[in-house]
């Protein structure tokens, strides 16, 4: 099978040497597997750009050190790394407060490797507010680094941010647009879950939604399962005519894991799982593969 996967914290671990989930050498047994690493930057985070030029610089060398991995930078390239059995590592910035206010920063970030970007964390910086924030929008330097993005070709990802700003961008009518990793608010009320209209009109903008199974994220209760998971890739499924769903697993940035769903080989036996609920092959494919392939324009 093929798994592309929208948004894990491992690079964070890596880069402070903590112990990680995400597994490299599951990953790279698979038919092919592209994986977007997020750089996080902390909301209280005293030097930001320096943070995660630091982070970014470690994960390239660590990268650098293994055979079953390569940093990708076109989407043509991570199919040509997945294709020869290796993790096509596409890298992001979570939290775009590491620009320090000035988004032509964007450069800089481009330039190691970068080709995603989130433009807030949970609070307000300087582009936008953040899924935390009951009031604001996107500011007009947020509108000048997605004018940017767009041109660099680095996708931009809603995941974090308020109402107000997620319309913004969708109104706009530019950029690669997606959510690496929320779920459906109408199945569990969490902020960073995304509503019915947020669904449909990021898919309508040619996005996809890429669902966490973060707990607080898919359950009112806890523990939360993995059958709850299933409900929002299903939902979500539905409200995209099944072309608008992916998988975004936040590896190594959930405390405290939904049942069964905390490693890379995890995720690959919950495959299995998706199929013993009545998932048709095909909806799994898309789920954990083509629809990501697509949104990227390289589905074989």
């Amino acid at each position: 099978m093929k798994i592309c996967d929208a948004h894990c914290d491992t690079m964070l671990k890596i880069s402070e040497n903590i112990p990680y989930d995400f597994s490299f050498e599951t990953a790279s047994s698979l038919d092919g597997f592209i994986q977007i690493f997020a750089c996080f930057t902390d909301d209280a985070e005293p030097a930001p750009f320096e943070t995660a030029v630091r982070r970014i610089a470690l994960f390239h060398n660590y990268i650098s050190s293994r055979n079953d991995a390569e940093i990708a930078y076109t989407p043509t390239h991570a199919r040509e790394i997945a294709s020869k059995g290796k993790v096509a590592s596409i890298l992001a910035l979570e939290n775009c407060l590491c620009l320090e206010e000035n988004y032509e920063n964007l450069y800089s970030f481009y330039n190691m490797g970068i080709r995603a970007i989130s433009l807030t964390w949970n609070e307000e910086n300087a582009f936008a507010h953040g899924c935390n924030c009951n009031h604001g929008g996107l500011k007009p330097s947020g509108v000048k680094l997605i004018d940017l993005a767009d041109k660099l070709g680095v996708l931009v990802d809603l995941s974090h941010l308020n109402e107000q700003s997620f319309d913004d961008v969708i109104n706009l009518g530019k950029g690669k647009l997606f959510a690496s990793h929320s779920s459906a608010r109408a199945l569990c009320d969490h902020p960073r879950n995304l509503t019915d209209k947020q669904i449909y009109s990021l898919y309508r903008a040619g996005g996809i939604i890429c669902v966490c199974p973060n707990p607080p994220f898919i359950s009112d209760t806890f523990p939360a399962s993995k059958k709850e998971y299933a409900h929002h890739l299903r939902y979500i499924s539905d409200l995209t005519e099944g072309l608008g769903v992916g998988i975004g697993s936040d590896t190594d940035g959930i405390s405290i894991c939904c049942d069964e769903l905390k490693s890379t080989s995890d995720l690959v036996k919950f495959s299995t799982y998706l199929s013993e609920l009545g998932f048709s092959n095909n909806e799994i494919s898309n789920i954990f593969s083509c629809n990501f392939e697509r949104f990227l324009n390289i589905l074989a």
